[in-house]
């Protein structure tokens, strides 16, 4: 037995299941049952993704430092020589924000 779908959207990274199907790359799928309200199916699709190039930057020109904490970003430029030339605070907000707001 088989069964024929038609008219699926994926709308999360399509273009990358497109370019999976179009190179004939292999893929994985699932059925899984909503258990929450035992009204439907989904439908998944998993596959293995070309790894992205590495990018290398050449700090010739100086650079830019940051550091990323709790409640704010630290920032440090340097020359090219790596001699600091300025650090400054960049304040994130979050107080008072539900957790989706802050992981956004």
């Amino acid at each position: 037995k088989y069964l024929v779908l038609g008219g699926l959207s994926f709308p999360y990274d399509e273009l990358a299941l497109r370019w999976a199907l179009r190179e004939g790359k292999p893929l994985s799928w699932l059925i899984h049952k909503d258990h929450k309200d035992h009204k439907g199916y989904r439908l998944m699709v998993s596959f293995a993704r070309p790894a992205a190039p590495i990018s290398t930057l050449s700090a010739k020109f100086g650079a830019i430092g940051i550091d990323f904490n709790a409640d704010h970003l630290a920032v440090t430029e340097t020359d090219p020589g790596g001699n600091m030339i300025q650090s400054w605070r960049v304040e994130l907000p979050l107080e008072g924000k539900g957790t989706g707001q802050r992981a956004a």
